[in-house]
C-alpha cells in the first residue's frame, strides 16, 4: 500500500512526472497489431450525478463497441501501459462524498471495485510508465488543501493518502 503522496501546486506541474498524461475526457488505446487503436470516452449526464458512462470506440469504424455504466459521472480517463486496463475518474454523488476511480478491463469491459479517493471531485489522472502507480489530482474539499495529488497502488487498488 502506498501511504505518502507528493504535494504539487497544480496540475500542470504532474506533467512533469515521467508518466503517460490523460486527456481530461479521452485516450486511445492501441489494439492488436493492424487493428484500428480504441478511443475512450467519458460521458456525463446532465439530468443525474449517477448515470455517468464510459464508451469506447472503434476509430476505423467510429462505432461504439459498447456503453459501460460508472454509476457516476465519468471525469476523466487514463490507459495502463500495456493497454489492458482504463482507469476512470468519477466525481462524488452528493456534496461532501468522495470521488472514485475504477478499473474496466479493455478486453472483457468488465468494471472492478471502485477505489476511493479523497476528494469530491478527481480531476485528470497520469500513470508511471511502468502501471505500477496512477496519480489522481484531485480538486480540494472544503477545509482542505485546494488540490491533492493522490497515488493508487494498481496490483491493490488501493489509493494512498493525498498531498
Amino acid at each position: 500500500m502506498i501511504k505518502h503522496g507528493i504535494r504539487l501546486a497544480s496540475a500542470a506541474a504532474l506533467a512533469l512526472i515521467p508518466a503517460t498524461m490523460a486527456g481530461p475526457a479521452s485516450m486511445a488505446s492501441p489494439q492488436a497489431p493492424g487493428a484500428a487503436p480504441v478511443a475512450w470516452v467519458v460521458n456525463q449526464s446532465v439530468r443525474s450525478a449517477t448515470k455517468g458512462s464510459v464508451t469506447p470506440i472503434d476509430t476505423a469504424t467510429n462505432a461504439v463497441i459498447t456503453k459501460i455504466p460508472a454509476r457516476r459521472n465519468a471525469i476523466a480517463v487514463a490507459l495502463a501501459p500495456d493497454g489492458k486496463t482504463a482507469w476512470v475518474a468519477l466525481n462524488a454523488d452528493r456534496l461532501g462524498g468522495l470521488g472514485q476511480v475504477i478499473p474496466v478491463s479493455t478486453s472483457t469491459y468488465q468494471v472492478g471495485k471502485p477505489i476511493k479517493v479523497a476528494s469530491i471531485l478527481p480531476q485528470t489522472m497520469a500513470i508511471t510508465p511502468n502501471g505500477k502507480t496512477l496519480y489522481v489530482v484531485c480538486a480540494g474539499n472544503p477545509g482542505s488543501a485546494p488540490q491533492d495529488v493522490v497515488p493508487v497502488s494498481t496490483a491493490t487498488n488501493e489509493a494512498g493518502r493525498g498531498h
